[in-house]
């Protein structure tokens, strides 16, 4: 398995032609043979050198893109490399403006990229959430003030949870999730939890209604109470946090998102912290090799028919 660069000069030193990131997508994708990436086999092919095309028995051809969040891209693979790179390893992320003023590419093309790549974030085979999670919400955008607060119908509602990592000495903060939700109804905070954290963990949340009774679902739950929101929040100290850094990554690197897209933020930021370690892992992930996940399209993304992430999978 190929190396991953350590810094941008041997990223630039390596990728800075079309051949080499070619090259690195057929080595890190067949290492053993192509395959057919419509049912994952691999078959004997025949190699069409002009076209740069795979050719099976059917006379399906198939690039080395394919099945990926690049495939049937007209940009150039080094721009998608180095937006990767980027992506993977900036810790504030970023925009499609300084992508757009990076690459000298049309800002149009910027905002496309980095939202395809965003489209293949969420594995669905990952596994949930377990142990000790903490869960809350808060509201991002808009303009309210206070937890459930008045004015908060402006804002967006976002669900998170954490794991919570006892230590020899402390406590950490593991894995997380993050969800933009229409409420926080119990039928809402169910369905969240149901999805992305594992029967048996131990629930830890404040006293908000929403959560009562999801004992009775398989989960234990220990509530947070305190003579006020600050005290009660010192209490869900890693949630908070994560959610902290949240609005930190949108405000500072997005100056703000749209309600219709923000779910794919949350996937982004959600990535990001749960693969910092892993930045090799998390460039492949991001190029959607592997990935499971439909191609995103600008119809589909300004129709509004795509879901972040799109539920469909080949």
């Amino acid at each position: 398995m190929p190396d991953f660069p350590n810094n941008i000069f041997e990223f630039t030193k390596r990728f800075s032609i079309e051949d080499a990131c070619w090259n690195y997508l057929r080595e890190i994708r067949w290492p053993d043979g192509v395959v057919d990436y419509r049912d994952g086999k691999t078959k004997p092919v025949a190699y069409c050198s002009t076209r740069r095309v795979w050719e099976f028995a059917d006379h399906f051809q198939q690039s080395v893109t394919a099945g990926t969040v690049m495939h049937k891209t007209r940009t150039p693979l080094t721009h998608w490399f180095y937006a990767a790179y980027l992506m993977a390893t900036l810790k504030p992320g970023i925009s499609a403006l300084q992508l757009h003023r990076q690459l000298g590419m049309h800002f149009k093309t910027a905002y496309m990229l980095l939202m395809k790549l965003r489209g293949g974030l969420v594995n669905p085979f990952r596994s949930k959430l377990k142990g000790t999670v903490e869960i809350d919400e808060t509201y991002i955008g808009g303009k309210a003030s206070g937890k459930r607060g008045r004015g908060a119908e402006s804002k967006s509602i976002v669900v998170g949870a954490v794991e919570v990592i006892d230590l020899s000495d402390k406590q950490i903060g593991g894995r997380i999730r993050m969800r933009k939700i229409s409420s926080a109804s119990r039928k809402e905070l169910f369905k969240f939890i149901q999805e992305n954290v594992e029967k048996g963990s131990m629930i830890v949340t404040d006293g908000w209604q929403g959560y009562n009774g999801i004992e009775n679902e398989g989960y234990g739950h220990e509530i947070k109470e305190g003579e006020d929101s600050i005290e009660v929040a010192s209490q869900l100290v890693h949630i908070h946090r994560a959610f902290s850094n949240l609005k930190t990554f949108i405000n500072g690197t997005y100056h703000g998102v749209s309600k219709k897209h923000l779910q794919a933020y949350l996937n982004e930021y959600v990535f990001r912290y749960n693969r910092r370690r892993v930045p090799f892992e998390s460039f492949n992930a991001l190029l959607g090799i592997g990935t499971m996940r439909e191609a995103l399209t600008y119809r589909g993304l300004f129709e509004g028919k795509w879901i972040h992430p799109n539920p469909k999978a080949k």
